[in-house]
């Protein structure tokens, strides 16, 4: 008696593939988050360190004129991405002599372009200068 021949797979050779598959599938997972974190950790980083030099700037600045609003400091393109670096200096109330500064860095995020992220710097300066 002849055995005709057979075609398809074997259940054994589905599952084999199907077992390949997942895995494939977990470490393309495991790539795009790590892809997608490294770039979130760029921009965090870059922001503070926009926002550093922004304080760095204004501590060797007079307070009245981060009062009058100069010096005034350009967005910064970086990988795609466009910071926004601004500051405010506000008085503190009961304290005469006292100005609060806060120095600002926000991005829009380039993946998701609804999401603005901010970093933020605050600094406590006198209105009386000293030589």
């Amino acid at each position: 008696m002849r055995r005709r021949a057979e075609s398809g797979f074997t259940l054994m050779e589905i599952m084999v593939s199907l077992a390949l598959v997942g895995v494939l599938a977990g470490v393309v997972q495991l790539l795009t988050t790590s892809i997608r974190a490294n770039r979130t950790s760029r921009q965090l980083d870059r922001a503070a360190q926009l926002v550093d030099e922004v304080m760095e700037s204004l501590r060797g600045t007079t307070t009245a004129k981060i009062v009058a609003g100069t010096p005034a400091f350009p967005d910064v393109e970086s990988v795609g991405v466009s910071y926004h670096r601004t500051y405010s200096a506000v008085a503190i109330s009961g304290q005469a002599s006292l100005v609060l500064v806060t120095a600002t860095v926000s991005y829009v995020d380039d993946e998701d372009q609804n999401i603005t992220h901010t970093r933020s710097v605050r600094m406590v300066r006198t209105t009386v200068e000293t030589l």
